[in-house]
C-alpha cells in the first residue's frame, strides 16, 4: 500500500490510500497522527496500515 508520513507540529501523520469507494467514487484515505520521533512513526505506519484495512477516517 502507499503512504504517506509527513511532520505536523509535534508528531507525524501517517496517511495511506485505502482505494475508491465504490458508491460515491471518492478517494478514501486512513489517517493517523503519531506523537513519537520519525523512526517509530515509520514503524507505526507499517503496523497501522495493514492490507484489508478498510476503516473510514
Amino acid at each position: 500500500m502507499k503512504g504517506l508520513i509527513r511532520q505536523r507540529g509535534d508528531g507525524w501523520e501517517l496517511r495511506v490510500y485505502l482505494g475508491a469507494d465504490p458508491v460515491t467514487r471518492k478517494q478514501r484515505y486512513a489517517t493517523r497522527t503519531v506523537r513519537a520521533g520519525k523512526r517509530e512513526a515509520q514503524r507505526g505506519s507499517s503496523r497501522h496500515h495493514r492490507p484489508g484495512d478498510r476503516r473510514r477516517t
